[in-house]
């Protein structure tokens, strides 16, 4: 089910779940790619929910391809494993450089468009003392950037 970013506001984060990181092609680094990149990240709250955050793509009236955006949902533990044509299964693990800012109980989010193009592609999760979390939609399209800020 998807949500609205302030369902996040005064819950507490007690870790970060993503699947294995992945290296961005140099042809599309920019100063906008942060040094953590993955498919998705997932929140597991304290009190037992689990959040998804996803890069998707948004259509946006009179534009011809759709943009970078970011999407929010509730979502099962059960439902993150993913199965590979291979037949292997590729599960989360926590984001260890997380850990330096966990748990964040989250005080504001503030969503952005560093892109420019339109449409909301980074969330800034922010806790106390400075800490925050930040996802961003960052090329190639469908990766999700992570920055850990204490």
């Amino acid at each position: 089910m998807r949500m609205e970013t302030s369902y996040l506001v005064g819950k507490t984060i007690k870790a970060v779940l993503t699947y294995p990181l992945r290296e961005v092609h140099p042809a599309w680094k920019s100063e906008l790619t942060p040094a953590i990149c993955t498919y998705m990240a997932f929140f597991e709250l304290a009190d037992g929910e689990f959040v998804g955050i996803e890069p998707c793509e948004v259509d946006l009236e009179g534009e011809r391809y759709p943009i970078l955006g970011l999407s929010l949902e509730r979502c099962e533990r059960s439902s993150m494993p993913l199965p590979q044509p291979s037949g292997k299964v590729v599960d989360v693990v926590a984001l260890t450089e997380a850990e330096l800012v966990l748990p964040l109980k989250v005080c504001r989010v503030v969503e952005s468009d560093p892109l420019g193009e339109g449409a909301v592609s980074q969330f800034r999760i922010e806790g106390e003392a400075s800490s925050a979390i930040v996802l961003r939609h960052i090329m190639p399209p469908i990766t999700l950037g992570i920055v850990v800020e204490n």
